[in-house]
């Protein structure tokens, strides 16, 4: 990619994702050339580059939109979800030494500080939705297989798309969320490993199903298990 539609790409980027460009809105080439400061065939090429990540849709003789993911397809992201993020925790608890593990112990404290913060007022969702997805991503590249980062990068896409969607899926999470997952997946056998990521993974699961449209009634929320205890 070169500097010009890289540079477009991340701008077009943070408009879709804070909500500025909103999902099923038709995108003129034009006006989004003027608003990005930049020539047509970068923004051409950044939103080729956009719909290759699923963020953008190219509709032949009509041009593009932004994304807005169906019910059946938030539904397949989840189901892969869970299974990525499941595979990547048994690989954790099964190849994870103990510097890396302590690591991953203080990233997850320093998350569930920043939680804590954000309930105060002091960091934007837009931040909250940020570190998460990368927390989960550093996960998957500490479980060594650049298929599952690969994997989580575009799920994480799409998640983020459906939060910019609507500000109602905006939730909280139970206190050290994120340190009692850490401390699940290393400390115990590997079934249990899979068993908290699936749990912590379909926490989330949940509040997306309960708040979006029905417009595809067939298909039913994953079933939620059990939350952590409060220990």
């Amino acid at each position: 990619m070169q500097k010009r539609s890289h540079d477009v790409y991340h701008r077009i980027y943070g408009l879709i994702l804070n909500g500025t460009l909103s999902p099923g809105q038709k995108l003129s080439l034009r006006k989004l050339a003027a608003r990005v400061e930049s020539s047509v065939t970068p923004v051409i090429e950044a939103l080729n580059l956009l719909t290759a990540d699923g963020l953008v849709e190219s509709r032949p003789h009509w041009g593009y939109f932004v994304s807005l993911p169906t019910r059946q397809q938030i539904a397949d992201h989840l189901v892969m979800r869970e299974a990525v993020e499941s595979q990547v925790a048994r690989r954790l608890n099964e190849n994870l030494g103990v510097r890396a593990g302590n690591k991953l112990r203080k990233a997850a404290a320093a998350l569930d500080a920043m939680a804590v913060n954000f309930k105060l007022g002091k960091h934007s969702e837009a931040e909250i939705e940020r570190a998460h997805c990368e927390f989960h991503l550093d996960l998957a590249r500490m479980a060594d297989c650049q298929l599952l980062v690969d994997g989580l990068q575009k799920i994480n896409l799409q998640f983020l798309l459906i939060k910019a969607d609507s500000a109602r899926l905006r939730h909280s999470v139970p206190d050290h969320w994120h340190t009692r997952l850490i401390q699940g997946i290393l400390d115990g056998s590997v079934e249990e490993a899979d068993r908290i990521m699936r749990e912590h993974v379909r926490h989330s699961q949940s509040v997306i199903f309960d708040q979006l449209p029905p417009d595809c009634p067939t298909v039913k929320p994953p079933t939620r298990t059990a939350s952590f205890s409060s220990k």
